[in-house]
């Protein structure tokens, strides 16, 4: 029996004692880096991330950009933020550079977070007033970021001068083309608009009340031939009428007017 286990172990291969060192290595490498790893997991920083406004922004604002931290671990984390970041603006045509900024700068500095926690810092950046459309906006420092913004022009404001200036240019616009046009001066303009409308009498008597008159004109609003009437011909027609009669007792002390009627009138002929 001996004999037969004898020649068995001698028919086994014999393992160098060079080859057990090295896999001895092996496995307290593997064990080394298994617990440098739990440790850097236990103890690293937080994990970072940004939330920055996905809805289309206005050139010249000023938005939020915020940082939020993270802590996944058992322990607590500590990180560093920084009080400003560079931020970098790249569109289809163009380049700008400027700089993210924390809203509180006390908040800069050292942060601890604790296991299973997080914390926020606010950062405000300006738009540049130049940027138009889809941009990219990267950051660089000692923390980074790379998103996406879509910039909108700023709305149009107008103001009482703009308004006044418009009035003007209208009205000029209206002189001239109702007036210089045809080779009118304004009062030749005016007379030509100028019509008589009910029967124009002027009657004196000897009885009281003396004197009986009326006086009716019609004014034409628009020129036939002008821009506006061949925009809308239906304007032609547009005339403001004035009736006036009145009963005046000129042999009176004051010769005053004993009775009067006013009449003005809109037509449309």
């Amino acid at each position: 029996m001996k004999a037969v286990q004898s020649a068995h172990a001698q028919n086994q291969p014999s393992i160098p004692w060079q080859f057990h060192r090295s896999g001895l290595l092996r496995v307290a490498l593997g064990i080394m880096l298994s617990l440098l790893f739990i440790t850097r997991a236990q103890s690293g920083d937080a994990v970072r991330s940004w939330s920055w406004p996905h809805e289309p922004v206005i050139a010249g604002e000023t938005i939020s950009i915020w940082l939020n931290l993270l802590n996944p671990g058992q322990g607590t984390v500590s990180d560093l933020i920084p009080e400003s970041l560079t931020a970098r603006f790249e569109g289809a045509e163009e380049f700008l550079k400027s700089t993210i900024k924390l809203r509180s700068a006390v908040e800069a500095g050292p942060v601890s977070v604790a296991a299973g926690a997080f914390a926020r810092r606010e950062y405000l950046l300006e738009v540049p007033p130049a940027l138009r459309g889809t941009v990219t906006l990267t950051l660089t420092g000692s923390l980074s970021g790379r998103f996406l913004l879509q910039v909108l022009p700023p709305p149009i404001v107008k103001t009482a001068t703009s308004t006044n200036n418009l009035t003007s240019k209208i009205m000029q616009r209206i002189k001239d083309g109702e007036t210089k046009e045809f080779g009118r001066t304004p009062i030749e303009f005016f007379k030509a608009h100028m019509f008589p409308y009910e029967p124009i009498y002027f009657l004196a008597g000897p009885d009281a009340p003396t004197a009986r008159f009326q006086i009716s004109l019609r004014y034409q609003l628009l020129n036939n031939d002008g821009r506006l009437a061949e925009n809308a011909p239906w304007l032609r027609g547009l005339s403001f009428a004035y009736t006036q009669t009145s009963l005046w007792d000129l042999s009176g002390q004051s010769a005053p007017f004993v009775d009067s009627s006013y009449m003005p009138e809109l037509l449309y002929l």
